[in-house]
């Protein structure tokens, strides 16, 4: 595999680095998503119950948890670092086995 190869060649700290990148915009993604979702729901509940709750404060769910999705993938985009540096150190061993086989 010429990407296993590559992120071999990169060392591990490129290899967490993307991994930390990954991990956030998924939690980014699903704060988006979901307070998306919020604010929708609001907005209908509004519309249909007679709330009176002005379009700005529509948004709210929204922004909060974009916020929230954004501060979670930040804070907590290491906590796994462990995992994926052996899983890294796994897959380059293996590699290096097959690089020596070949020769």
């Amino acid at each position: 595999m010429v990407s296993v190869s590559a992120m071999c060649k990169q060392g591990v700290h490129a290899y967490l680095a993307e991994q930390h990148e990954v991990f956030r915009k998924r939690k980014l993604a699903k704060g988006i998503a979901f307070g998306s979702v919020s604010s929708l729901v609001l907005a209908f509940v509004n519309q249909r119950a007679g709330l009176g709750i002005p379009i700005p404060y529509l948004f709210v769910p929204l922004g909060f948890l974009t916020v929230m999705g954004m501060g979670e993938g930040i804070m907590l985009a290491n906590n796994d670092d462990l995992e994926q540096k052996e899983a890294f150190d796994f897959m380059c061993k293996e590699k290096e086995g097959e690089d020596d086989e070949g020769n």
